[in-house]
């Protein structure tokens, strides 16, 4: 019999109900993504990981797909930032890359998220 691990963790102290990184991707797909990361882990001698993936389903407004997969342990979601066009006579979005910007902008309330650029080395 295998003991359940509690799902939730903390933070500094701070109760949180998941951790994870989340990463945006602007010009290719998570599960692409992913796989070069895998590429280069194996490369690197290190252990890689599966891939999951969390097909997007529109007629059932589930309009992102999400890769994940774990680096070291850690969960890691990657997904893309997006801009979301909606037509009058419908409530689901045609959904396209987007910048970091666009992403922020489409959201109600971004509470925690930073969106950090590792090119420039800043927070955008």
């Amino acid at each position: 019999q295998r003991d359940a691990a509690p799902r939730d963790g903390t933070l500094d102290g701070v109760r949180a109900r998941h951790l994870d990184i989340d990463i945006g991707l602007d010009n290719m797909m998570g599960k692409d993504f992913a796989g070069l990361v895998n590429s280069y882990l194996e490369e690197q001698g290190e252990p890689a990981s599966t891939i999951g993936v969390i097909h997007s389903a529109p007629d059932q407004s589930k309009h992102l797909e999400v890769a994940t997969f774990k680096i070291h342990g850690q969960e890691v979601d990657m997904n893309n930032l997006r801009t979301e066009t909606y037509s009058d006579d419908s409530r689901i979005p045609t959904i396209e890359f987007g910048t970091p910007k666009a992403d922020a902008h489409r959201r109600d309330l971004t509470v925690n998220a930073l969106f950090y650029n590792v090119n420039e080395d800043r927070v955008e």
